[in-house]
Parts: structure tokens; sequence; C-alpha cells
């Protein structure tokens, strides 16, 4: 399965092509011999450092949490699989999704409802999930599922793949638990074929009032707290939130009142991260001018879809 994707994955070190191993399972450098385990057949770039990355570390418990059931049962964040391929579609623009090809990146799968379902629904596209968590080692059984789905382990900031090899890149609700939004999106548009290339993403607006950012701003540094202790707090402060949106109709995030597993499951997403920004579209704007993306849309609050053209014009 590595070897089918070898072609556009580089070292993240000096971004020189990559030898697979095939008898120690591992990736190689070609120039600087750095190597790269393979663990249940996903290359892992940034293995070392999920225990010492607050963020990833985080994410990882979050969807063992969610894998153990003890949130949400078939819904995440009160979507269902039909609900992020819809967003999907919406967010490209794509009518016909069976008729959809090229290479699609989604960068932060999470429970990997998305890649599931695309890669279902347009099988002659290549689809690539990336995830800096360790859980996208649980997702391994969905690669032979599918013949044209892949996963990696790795670090958005320092992306394995080369640059200009990403027709369509989707990440939503994830750069802004990196340490910087700007940065982010820059290591990102580099992955875009030159000529086509598009790149939507979705970050917490700045300008909304949001019960969650609120909550985690009263309890300090949450994301400092055990795993266990942030776990009785979502369980424990959940039900003063639905109430609260009852109310007020102030829901955070959606038009209707959710479950109170869901409203759990997302005090845990919004108190564990230890990044956790929020962007403005003055900020939007600003980022695209400095990174010479001249052919964006803001999509409702604050999806942003780019265009690569040809020397950026």
């Amino acid at each position: 399965m590595v070897n089918k994707i070898l072609d556009l994955l580089q070292c993240v070190k000096c971004h020189t092509a990559l030898d697979f191993i095939a008898s120690s399972s591992t990736l190689k450098c070609i120039q600087c011999s750095t190597e790269y385990p393979i663990i249940n057949g996903v290359p892992s770039f940034s293995y070392n450092s999920i225990d010492d990355d607050l963020t990833a570390k985080a994410f990882s418990n979050q969807w063992a949490l969610y894998k153990n059931g003890e949130y949400e049962s078939t819904e995440v964040f009160g979507l269902k699989e039909e609900d992020y391929l819809n967003h999907f579609c919406y967010a490209f623009k794509i009518d016909k999704i069976e008729e959809l090809t090229g290479i699609i990146l989604e960068v932060g799968v999470g429970s990997g409802h998305l890649i599931n379902i695309l890669a279902s629904k347009a099988p002659n596209a290549t689809i690539i999930g990336m995830d800096i968590s360790d859980n996208i080692f649980a997702l391994s059984p969905l690669m032979s599922k599918y013949k044209n789905l892949f996963l990696i382990q790795g670090d958005l900031l320092t992306p394995p793949l080369k640059a200009s090899s990403i027709n369509y890149l989707y990440s939503s609700g994830v750069l802004h638990h990196t340490k910087s939004l700007y940065d982010s999106i820059k290591s990102l548009w580099i992955l875009l074929e030159e000529c086509s290339g598009k790149f939507y993403f979705w970050v917490y607006p700045s300008y909304q009032f949001c019960a969650y950012d609120k909550l985690r701003q009263l309890l300090g540094k949450p994301y400092l707290y055990s795993e266990k202790t942030r776990y009785r707090l979502s369980k424990l402060l959940a039900p003063f939130l639905w109430i609260y949106f009852l109310i007020t109709k102030k829901y955070s995030y959606k038009d209707h009142l959710e479950s109170l597993a869901t409203i759990q499951f997302r005090i845990f997403d919004n108190i564990s991260p230890e990044f956790q920004h929020r962007a403005s579209k003055q900020d939007i704007y600003d980022w695209c001018a400095q990174l010479e993306i001249k052919d964006y849309a803001i999509v409702n609050d604050l999806g942003v879809l780019c265009h690569k053209r040809k020397k950026n014009v």
C-alpha cells in the first residue's frame, strides 16, 4: 500500500525522496538516511513526538474515548458520514462526487468518517488521510477496505508530502489547534497542484460568541489537566451548557440544540488541545495577501476556499 503513494512522500527533514525498506518495514530518506516506521501499514513521520506533543496526545486521548463509546455512538459532533460528505461537496462546489478524480488530502481525519465515505463514493480518486494523533493507526483497516485510500501519521506544519502534489485539500476544525494559523495555511498551500489545486479550511471565527470557548477561558489552562479530569469535566459541565443553549438559543457552531452526548464531546474537544486560535475575516484577508493567494472566497463563518492558479494569477 505504501508503494502506491511513495512518489508523493518526502523526508520531513531534507525534503528528499524516500525508499521503502521491506525488511524493516520502514521508509528511508535517500539523502539523509532518516528512517520512518510503518505501523499497521501507516507510514509515521512524527511517531516519537506523540507523547511529548500536548495536542497530539490530547487528540489521541479524545478519539480513544470516542471509540470506547464514551460520547456519541454513530455521529461525530452531531454529524453523520453523509453530512461530512455533503459539506465536502458544498465546500468544493462538487455536483457529482462519483466523477471526482485526482488526489484528495484530508488533514486531521479524526474519526475517519469523511475519508471512509469519500473512498466509497469517489472510487476514481486517490484519498489520503493525515493526522498527528495515534488514532490514525487504528483506522488502518480502512486501507484494506478501499484500494484508493491511504493513511499518513504526521504534522501538518512539516508535511511529508511533496509540493504541488495535491488536487483537493480539505481541513475542517484543525488548523486553529496548531502553533500558528498562518504557518499552517502556508505549509498546506505549498502542497497544492500549481494549475488548479483547491484548498478548503474552516477555523473558529473570532467575531462570534462561543460558549465552549468561554468555558475554556474560565478553566484557565485545561489542556494541562489530566485526561481523567478533562473527561469528568466534560460529563459534569455538559448538562449546564445544554440548559444554557435551551434557554438562550445561542447554540455555538449549530443552529439547533444538540444532544447531551454531542455537547459532552464538544467540551472535551475544546478544553483538551494546547492551542485554540480564532480568526477574523481581516486575518484571512491579510494572510492570503502575504501568501499571494489571490483567488479565494470566504464561505459562511469561517470557511475559506482557495484556488491555486499557475503563477498564482
